[in-house]
Formats: structure tokens, C-alpha cells, sequence
């Protein structure tokens, strides 16, 4: 999203990124975040979801009939509806990044 959202500056989109980390401390999970996202420079603020497993995530977005895998990518519209849910990793590390890229930057074209 970092990536994207540099290309795009002026579009329309807000990223609220919700992370579920393996610390038990909530304390120690948010200074791992702090790191992370200066670390990486990432521009927008990271959310602290809970303990990384499908049970917190669930319980944190009610509203998905269950979180599959890890990460999870919810796109709203701009009633607040959700239009698409992305679940997995396809970064660039992997042979689906290209097409994902893709699709979503089709997707996004569509709902703005």
C-alpha cells in the first residue's frame, strides 16, 4: 500500500493498516510496530488489531464471515460498504505480484 499510495497521491483512499502480532504483551507489540513503520517509512499510522490469531481478527471485524489467512485486506467504498476482501500475501517476493498489482489497481480505477 506504501507503494501505491506514493504513485497516487491525490486519490481519493485512506489506508488503515491493523496489525495482529505473536507478542503477548500489547505493550511489546506496539513498540515491534513503532520499529516496523520507521523502518520501512511507512506514511500512514499502523493499528495495533490484538494477538495474531483468526480468533482476535474475527472478533475485531465481525462483520467478515471469518479471516482466512494472514494478512487480510479489507477495501470499503465510500458508504463504508465493504466491495472486496483480500486475504494472503502477494508481495513482490512472489509469482503472483504482478497480477495483483494489477487487479487491484483495476479495481481501485473502478470504485474512486
Amino acid at each position: 500500500m506504501k507503494e501505491y499510495t506514493q504513485a497516487h497521491p491525490n486519490l481519493p483512499i485512506a489506508v488503515f493498516p491493523f496489525y495482529f502480532e505473536r507478542h503477548d504483551s500489547k505493550e511489546k507489540s506496539i513498540e515491534v510496530l513503532k520499529r516496523y513503520k520507521d523502518k520501512m517509512n511507512i506514511p500512514f499510522e499502523l493499528f495495533y488489531g490484538g494477538k495474531a490469531n483468526k480468533d482476535t481478527a474475527a472478533a475485531r471485524f465481525p462483520m467478515i464471515s471469518g479471516i482466512s489467512a494472514f494478512p487480510t485486506m479489507i477495501i470499503l467504498d465510500r458508504n463504508n460498504n465493504i466491495i472486496r476482501v483480500h486475504t494472503g500475501f502477494d508481495g513482490p517476493a512472489t509469482s503472483r505480484y504482478d497480477l495483483f498489482k494489477k487487479e487491484f489497481e483495476e479495481f481501485i480505477g473502478k470504485h474512486i
